[in-house]
């Protein structure tokens, strides 16, 4: 899932083949063709947050890592895994946990504009989590994901909807509005504001009512590693989720919010 600092994913309107098609037809054959590229990224977490909810028990650090193809075309493929300790839906008969998390994406990413600074993306995201296929309802869903934003250079907003046929246990439709603005600070720093709003339709298996999350991420690079420290909350206070052991995921014992440390390294 997607946290303040969380892999994206997006989606292309065009098949790769029809693309290649063109492309080869239009191209010089005494040009190399463009050739995509890999991106990698590892990272440690203080604690695991997904959408102002735990992933992980309070205190209770994570391992993540990803990579991504990256094709000319704006066409990629990306898969993310994460350690987890999420637990089942309040409606599940089960003592069921999910240990492991893994995203797989697929999409396409551009820009309406020559300078890069008006952007686009678009695609899917699969949310998979192993050994919790004998829960009662499924851990696992599938998102549709669209995202523009645009680099004013003193401020870069990005506007994020996430939407889902059947969310995670079978709670039915669910929407995710985010807005994230990035602002570099003397030339050192990016401070990230960040605002976020779930819909789901069954809250009642999803664990809790509809709520707004919200945070403050302050990152920088130190010898070429990637350090965040984020604040997490959300609107509500933790007596409002619908079961024990959600309360205990979504809220820990000392409240809906939290802070976490990060530290990743992108090859």
């Amino acid at each position: 899932m997607t946290a303040l600092m969380t892999p994206p994913s997006r989606r292309r309107v065009k098949s790769i083949l029809g693309w290649a098609a063109v492309a080869s037809a239009d191209q010089d054959p005494l040009i190399p063709a463009p050739e995509g590229k890999f991106i990698g990224n590892v990272t440690g977490v203080t604690e695991y947050w997904a959408r102002g909810i735990r992933q992980t028990n309070p205190g209770t650090g994570a391992f993540q890592g990803s990579v991504e193809y990256d094709h000319p075309s704006g066409v990629y493929l990306g898969a993310w895994g994460s350690n987890s300790q999420l637990t089942q839906s309040p409606r599940d008969t089960k003592t069921v946990t999910a240990n492991v998390e893994m995203d797989f994406s697929a999409g396409y990413r551009n820009a309406f504009d020559f300078d890069n600074k008006a952007t686009y993306d678009v695609g899917l995201i699969y949310y998979y989590y192993p050994g919790t296929q004998h829960a009662d309802l499924d851990f696992s869903w599938l998102d549709a994901m669209a995202k523009v934003g645009y680099d004013f250079g003193f401020a870069a907003p990005s506007l994020k909807l996430l939407v889902s046929p059947n969310m995670q246990y079978e709670s039915g439709n669910a929407e995710y509005l985010a807005l994230d603005v990035a602002i570099p600070v003397l030339q050192y720093f990016t401070v990230t504001p960040h605002v976020g709003y779930q819909m789901v339709q069954k809250n009642d298996r999803y664990g809790t009512p509809d709520y707004t999350d919200y945070g403050l991420a302050v990152g920088t690079n130190i010898a070429g590693l990637d350090v965040a420290l984020s604040y997490v909350g959300t609107d509500r206070h933790k007596t409002q989720s619908f079961d024990g052991l959600r309360n205990q995921a979504v809220c820990g014992n000392s409240g809906c919010d939290g802070f976490y440390l990060s530290v990743g390294k992108t090859f």
